[in-house]
């Protein structure tokens, strides 16, 4: 009996040494956690610091310029006429070499009115392959 006694209180004093030792375990991975999403958070704020810093430069910036400006000066930039329609479009922006060529056509087109569109286009293509070699 005192056997079994002894093997019990030993069971027994297993047991709490693995709760002990889970217990330990994970309170380091939780330190672990803990210490990675510090620096990560740690990243961020100081990104977002950076930005809130430049956003307040640009609107300080800003408001300065309103400020120098005369009200009529303020009342003609913002109700003045616009640029005009751009001259940009998807070709140029998806296919800028494509697109120059195509404009260069047209001037050249535009300019001698003398040939017929098909024979000059001949002609512009092959001199623009004389100069690419």
């Amino acid at each position: 009996m005192e056997l079994f006694i002894i093997t019990l209180e030993m069971m027994a004093l297993t047991f709490i040494i693995g709760f002990v030792v889970a217990g330990v375990i994970k309170l380091i991975a939780r330190s672990a956690d803990s210490l990675e999403l510090y620096s990560t958070k740690k990243v961020q704020m100081q990104r977002l610091a950076r930005m809130k810093r430049q956003r307040e430069r640009t609107l300080k910036a800003l408001i300065e310029k309103i400020e120098s400006m005369d009200k009529v000066e303020i009342v003609n930039h913002y109700y003045s006429e616009g640029q005009g329609a751009s001259d940009f479009d998807l070709m140029d922006y998806y296919y800028p070499r494509t697109a120059r060529l195509r404009k260069g056509i047209k001037k050249k087109l535009e300019l001698d009115g003398d040939e017929t569109p098909e024979a000059k286009v001949k002609e512009i293509l092959k001199e623009t392959k004389k100069n690419k070699h």
